[in-house]
């Protein structure tokens, strides 16, 4: 028998697959020739049979890679977007609520403007405020000093739990 070259895989139009089902066909092939062969030539097909074997083993080891491969690709994927979805979900919502007049509202974390807009009396805000302490500033009329004044109030997001809106402008703490 002949010995077989070893297959190049670097080629991308190698099918793996495929070579490794029909490695299993000329193997299968090679036990029935061994075993409808008489003995004393059998030594040469045995032979042959476990450099077969050799080069299947080699062959299923880089389909086992590369589907293991797929497979980790995979899994990479959806954990990265299962903690994404944890990661958006962590951040819990805080609604607030104009009461009484017209406000401009801007929310501070970590003393940096996360959010800024105007509320008209009645509108609420839905945010996504990252967990743990924030401010609210709010810019409020005075009409007995005839200006604009800012009131500031220190909140945390323990207080967005409750689904009550926080009402601003907030009283100075």
């Amino acid at each position: 028998m002949a010995p077989t070259r070893p297959v190049d895989t670097s080629s991308l139009h190698v099918d793996i697959r495929r070579i490794v089902k029909d490695d299993h066909a000329r193997i299968l092939g090679l036990f029935h020739l061994y075993l409808d062969s008489p003995a004393d030539s059998r030594q040469a097909i045995a032979q042959e049979i476990l450099h077969q074997l050799a080069s299947h083993l080699e062959r299923e080891e880089l389909l086992f890679q590369e589907i293991l491969m797929r497979f980790i690709i995979c899994l990479v994927i959806l954990a990265a977007a299962v903690i994404g979805e944890k990661a958006a979900a962590a951040d819990p919502s805080c609604t607030f609520v104009a009461q009484g007049e017209d406000v401009d509202l801007k929310v501070l974390v970590d003393k940096q403007t996360y959010w800024e807009g105007h509320l008209r009396k009645g509108e609420r805000q839905t945010l996504r405020v990252p967990e743990g302490a924030f401010t609210v500033q709010s810019q409020v009329y005075n009409p007995n000093m005839k200006t604009k004044e800012t009131i500031m109030a220190r909140k945390h997001t323990e207080q967005c739990a409750s689904d009550r809106p926080i009402p601003v402008p907030l009283l100075t703490e």
